[in-house]
């Protein structure tokens, strides 16, 4: 994954959440640390998009369970 494509997953997924605030904190992040890393002011750290995508997953309608 580019730099621009982590960055632009961070942004969405804080948006999908209800605002950086909010997926700071499911991430255990500051809103500034979050916010530096969305702008490119600081390298994402590598396994931060797993989190993401974890905390995207979570959100997912469960599907019927089959018998």
């Amino acid at each position: 994954m580019t730099v621009d494509s982590a960055r632009r997953v961070l942004a969405r997924t804080a948006a999908e959440v209800g605002g950086m605030r909010k997926l700071a904190s499911e991430l255990g992040l500051s809103e500034r640390t979050l916010r530096c890393y969305i702008l490119g002011e600081e390298p994402i750290p590598e396994g931060l998009v797993l989190r993401v995508i974890d905390v995207l997953l979570e959100r997912l309608p469960q599907p019927p369970k089959t018998q």
